[in-house]
Order: structure tokens, then sequence, then C-alpha cells
């Protein structure tokens, strides 16, 4: 019952702060030269120049990983897939398993 009566009290706040952010004095409203205030201080331009760093961070990152991907996937099928050895070792392992299957053993014919 806490939590729901901390959600409403939350929810009242808010609406009250946005309903006074709408009055007007002279000819902006408080919301405008609140925007107006926090975009003209000393700490926006480094924020924002932090923001943009992050942005093209990911940006590169992503960038590096769609190639990695790109590389793995296709180059290697152009290349006549350097993975063929080891297929070839799996089915000369897989040809073993089946000559050892049809090695005589202590099985049961049932036929």
């Amino acid at each position: 019952m806490m939590d729901f009566l901390f959600f409403i009290k939350t929810l009242v706040f808010t609406l009250v702060v946005v309903a006074l952010l709408q009055i007007k004095i002279g000819d902006a409203r408080l919301e405008d030269k609140a925007h107006m205030y926090f975009r003209g201080s000393d700490f926006a331009a480094p924020l924002d120049d932090i923001a943009r760093g992050g942005a093209k961070a990911i940006q590169d990152g992503l960038k590096s990983t769609k190639q990695k991907i790109k590389h793995k996937l296709f180059d290697e099928e152009e290349k006549g897939s350097q993975s063929e050895p080891l297929l070839k070792k799996r089915e000369a392992k897989n040809s073993e398993a089946s000559d050892k299957e049809k090695a005589p053993g202590f099985r049961f014919n049932w036929e």
C-alpha cells in the first residue's frame, strides 16, 4: 500500500510542477525560461561534448562489430571457406565413429 501511495504522491507532484511551469511571465513561460537557463549554463557545453563523444563511441563500436560479422559470414564463403579443413576432419571422425558402430562388439542383433 505504501508503494501505491508513493506513486500517487509522485504523480501529483509531477502534475503540479508541470502546471506551474506553464505559467507565463512576461513574454515567455517559466518552462521556456528554465530551458534557456540550463542551455546557457556553464555545464551545458561540456555535457554536450561528453554526450557527443559517447554517441560517437557507440557508433564506432557498432560499425566495427558489423564489419567483423560481415567478414566472418560473407568473406569466408567467397574465399572457398577456410573452414573446409575442419569439415574434412569432422567427416573423418564421423566415418571413424560409423566404422566403430559397424565393428563387432557385445551388441545384440535383433534381426
